[in-house]
């Protein structure tokens, strides 16, 4: 359910001059910071809570934070994506 939006998602957030640099920069840099850092917060909740619901609410977070990035993303729908650009 999360990968088949995500594409046109991506791809609406940059013109068509930038688009394969921004998605790619994006994708790497979250792949890195929240690929390689949500293990290790993972156990170091695990080891000082000894339970599973701070890992929960770390997610849920998680899950918050992409729900409220997604809503503040503007709609694209009529504009021309070839000028498209967030820098005014």
């Amino acid at each position: 359910m999360m990968y088949g939006p995500q594409a046109a998602f991506f791809s609406e957030l940059f013109g068509t001059r930038t688009r394969y640099t921004g998605v790619s920069i994006g994708a790497q840099l979250s792949a890195i910071v929240a690929g390689a850092l949500a293990p290790i917060i993972a156990v170091a909740l695990l080891q000082k809570y000894a339970s599973s619901v701070p890992i929960s609410a770390y997610l849920g977070i998680a899950a918050l934070l992409t729900l409220v990035s997604v809503y503040a993303a503007r709609e694209t729908r009529g504009s021309d994506l070839a000028e498209r650009t967030y820098v005014k």
